[in-house]
């Protein structure tokens, strides 16, 4: 309810500003992995936010994020490719940190990912340990 609620809102928002040509709506997708490759950075303006695996997922591409204050610190991954922002910065603030990373080399992420416990072998036998043994 709330999702097409607010999708009708940033509609009417890229209309009011004539980005209907640049915006596209992709919809449930299981080829996340692939759209992230295409992606040069990842901006999350978010209001409310905890645990966030999209964040977490883009970092493990190597994409660098930015996002707001709110994100838990368990979302941070690299150590260099993260930058938490407050929205009382403004579009400008965050627009510079954005051309931080233009030329920003993307690296493979899985010895942070596994660092930070987010490694999946590691979390498949740590489950098998607590089902299985006895």
């Amino acid at each position: 309810c709330g999702d097409i609620y607010y999708q009708k809102k940033i509609e009417e928002k890229i209309i009011e500003y004539g980005l209907q040509n640049v915006v596209n709506f992709l919809g449930v997708r299981d080829d996340v992995d692939e759209l992230y490759q295409a992606m040069d950075l990842v901006i999350m303006p978010s209001i409310y936010e905890g645990l966030c695996i999209s964040a977490i997922e883009a970092q493990a591409t190597g994409l660098p994020c930015i996002c707001t204050d709110v994100f838990s610190e368990e979302t941070k991954i690299s150590s260099d490719g993260f930058v938490k922002k407050t929205l009382k910065d403004g579009a400008r603030e965050w627009a510079n940190v954005a051309m931080k990373f233009q030329n920003y080399d993307r690296v493979n992420r899985h010895l942070e990912l596994k660092k930070a416990g987010y490694e999946m072998c590691d979390e498949i036998n740590n489950i098998m340990r607590v089902y299985c043994d006895k």
